[in-house]
């Protein structure tokens, strides 16, 4: 049985009270889907469904779409990565259960890190605030968002002190807000998502197994990006000041450009950082994911 259709046999037999011919209508409006190339689309009701479902059995069916869009998401991470209905999909639980804060924080982050559509994030997380001003994770995830995503300070600003103004908000919520943001500087990346993972680990923020290795795996690109931040302005740095390369990366060190990490020169993946004398900036042996980050 396909998942629409089992779906709303489900929805056929715990609302009894309707009439058949509603049900038929129902029916048909699926029929209708399954016949389109785009397969995915089954997963969807159409507005037809929409209007069936609102008779007080919101809650009920929005926790059906919501263990479809879990499952969409986790297929399309194992595989192609495109998640090309997961906005439409967390747009339609969001309306169908308005206080359903887990669906709004999970697709208002993996929407702008995983599927890298923070349009989209910015439009669910702003109905969200429309209909629950005093969440400040909801401002949090925004003004983030608005800030790493789109360089759009300003707006990211304003979003943070609204949110750092409520009365639940966290102490970092508030720093975060008083910093000066910069876009170009990825160690900000990685406090969001060592905070998103510290939370989930320890219980506060309940994630599955899929969703927190996708932050993870964005972590590990974050720390990679950071140090090649680190790495190339420490080398322009020393050219401006010598005027030629240095022989390597312990060279810069030597030099008080930077300290050297923890982990050495290695990078997250596996590989070695290394300066490149073609292209006279910091590159790595390793194979590590491009960033398609907005710059």
């Amino acid at each position: 049985m396909k998942p629409v259709s089992f779906l709303f046999f489900i929805l056929a037999v715990s609302l009894v009270s309707f009439s058949e011919e509603k049900l038929l209508r129902i029916h048909s409006e699926v029929q209708v889907r399954m016949e389109r190339p785009e397969r995915e689309v089954l997963y969807l009701p159409s507005g037809v469904g929409l209007q069936f479902l609102s008779f007080g059995y919101q809650n009920f069916v929005a926790d059906i779409l919501w263990f479809h869009t879990i499952s969409y998401f986790g297929k399309h991470y194992r595989g192609d990565r495109n998640y090309t209905w997961l906005s439409h999909m967390c747009s339609l639980v969001a309306e169908l259960n308005p206080r359903a804060r887990h669906v709004v924080e999970f697709c208002g982050t993996m929407l702008a890190w995983e599927a890298e559509r923070p349009k989209e994030a910015l439009v669910l997380l702003s109905k969200a605030i429309d209909r629950e001003p005093e969440y400040w994770n909801y401002y949090y995830l925004k003004g983030f968002t608005e800030f790493y995503f789109l360089n759009d300070s300003a707006a990211a600003q304003e979003s943070l002190e609204k949110g750092a103004s409520l009365p639940d908000a966290p102490a970092f919520v508030a720093r975060l807000a008083a910093e000066k943001m910069l876009s170009s500087d990825p160690t900000s990346a990685i406090r969001f998502l060592s905070q998103m993972i510290q939370e989930a680990e320890s219980g506060r923020r309940p994630l599955d197994e899929i969703q927190l290795s996708s932050l993870k795996s964005k972590l590990r690109q974050s720390i990679h990006e950071a140090n090649l931040y680190t790495y190339d302005s420490a080398l322009k740095a020393y050219v401006k000041k010598y005027g030629n390369l240095p022989r390597g990366l312990e060279e810069l060190v030597e030099g008080g450009f930077f300290q050297v990490p923890s982990s050495g020169f290695s990078d997250p993946y596996g590989g070695t950082y290394y300066i490149d004398p073609e292209t006279q900036t910091v590159r790595s042996t390793g194979k590590a994911p491009r960033s398609r980050r907005k710059q």
